[in-house]
């Protein structure tokens, strides 16, 4: 199932930001991916249900925010973008 997800469209893009980033916010990843809010919290979800993703809530003020983290599977996960590389030129050979 990780595997499925990581090969969605934008999912990439989403971890790597989160990798920039100790913790984030949605409204941070919006502007930072140019996604729809339907797909950011689509892609989201599924990275949250994978265990890739955490997501912490935090009251501020009156409010209470989504931050977005990666867990370490997440991080690790990246790593499948590059053996996707090394497979790929090895191919191309």
């Amino acid at each position: 199932m990780i595997l499925k997800t990581l090969s969605k469209s934008n999912v990439k893009e989403v971890l790597e930001v989160l990798k920039k980033h100790e913790k984030t916010h949605f409204a941070n990843l919006k502007k930072e991916t140019d996604l729809p809010s339907s797909n950011l919290t689509r892609i989201l979800k599924e990275l949250v249900d994978t265990g890739l993703v955490e997501n912490e809530r935090e009251l501020q003020g009156r409010m209470e925010i989504s931050f977005y983290l990666l867990t370490e599977a997440g991080l690790e996960s990246l790593n499948v973008y590059d053996f996707e590389k090394k497979i790929e030129k090895l191919i191309k050979k």
